[in-house]
């Protein structure tokens, strides 16, 4: 009996002076991520797996990596009241029976302002026409025309403003490539003198209209004509990577490419819902192209030194009567 309490009091001795040395404390604890030291082999090797792995192993995921994906992507987009409290839904534009079938209750963001503004919205109800609408999808119009109207429950959208409507399951946020409008448009020689080169063709006139913090900015560009064709890109720039959106026009001195845009393109007529990641180095980019009687509203897609159209677009009738 001696024997063996002196053999149980070695054991419990031995114990003791092992758990002072173990700083990770019991051996069922999730390994730390910083200043770990490395297990002995006989441990790494009888370790389970099931384990709780140490955040090295599992890190958080990151913004950069976040991409937006175009496949199935539904849109809407909408305008602010003059309060910036509502939005309403431009769902007239959809084909006959389509917001019946949509579910608009599904839509809890509206992106704008180059990316800027992210509000949170509800879907309120559907306001038929009145009497007094005068066919002007405008903030002083709101109350009068036909449409679906949300409420944004979180910020305050810009009055009149054209958004983007998305459902959050559709659209990672953090995707968002957030742009800045441009003070100084002016175009640097060096990049006038690259977008030459690519394009094989001179340039008539052309600003800087945005930038981003990570330095990515988006030119829009007017050629010189040749003949009667003319030539118009919208150009983003990633480093040394340009992707060009190109808008062909055939020569009129009153109206090319817009109703009575005199034959020229000007800086004011370009703003930017968004800009995002998408997969493949992609980027996706909301275009509002401004012009004499509306604003024009599409989706971009990249593939390549391209941009082309995803097919998501609409517009806004806002000539004064």
């Amino acid at each position: 009996m001696k024997l063996r309490a002196l053999i149980a009091l070695l054991a419990l001795t031995v114990a003791g002076c092992s758990g002072g040395n173990n700083d990770s404390g019991s051996p069922q604890a999730s390994p730390s991520a910083v200043n770990q030291e490395s297990p002995p082999a006989s441990v790494a090797e009888t370790e389970s797996p099931s384990a709780t792995p140490s955040a090295s192993e599992t890190p958080e995921p990151s913004k950069a990596k976040a991409m937006l994906n175009m496949e199935g992507l539904n849109a809407l987009f909408g305008f602010a009241d003059e309060q910036g409290t509502k939005l309403m839904a431009l769902t007239d534009e959809m084909e006959p029976g389509a917001a019946e079938k949509s579910d608009l209750k599904g839509y809890k963001l509206a992106i704008g302002e180059g990316g800027g503004q992210v509000l949170s919205i509800r879907y309120a109800n559907h306001q038929d026409r009145s009497e007094q609408d005068n066919g002007r999808q405008s903030m002083y119009n709101f109350d009068n025309m036909a449409g679906d109207i949300y409420a944004i429950e979180e910020g305050k959208a810009t009055p009149n403003e054209s958004y983007i409507l998305v459902s959050p399951e559709q659209f990672d946020i953090d995707a968002l490539i957030p742009l800045k409008p441009a003070a100084d448009r002016a175009l640097p020689d060096d990049i006038a003198k690259k977008i030459a080169e690519e394009k094989e063709r001179a340039i008539e006139q052309g600003w800087l209209l945005a930038h981003a913090q990570d330095g990515q900015r988006i030119y829009v560009v007017q050629f010189e004509r040749q003949g009667e064709n003319m030539l118009a890109s919208l150009v983003w720039q990633e480093g040394e990577r340009l992707v060009f959106m190109d808008y062909p026009a055939t020569y009129n001195d009153n109206s090319a490419w817009r109703v009575d845009d005199g034959g020229e393109i000007s800086p004011d007529m370009f703003r930017f819902l968004f800009a995002a990641r998408s997969a493949d180095d992609g980027i996706v980019l909301g275009v509002q192209w401004m012009g004499a009687e509306g604003e024009n509203l599409s989706i971009l897609s990249s593939s390549g030194d391209r941009f082309e159209k995803s097919g998501i677009s609409g517009g806004r009738y806002l000539s004064p009567i």
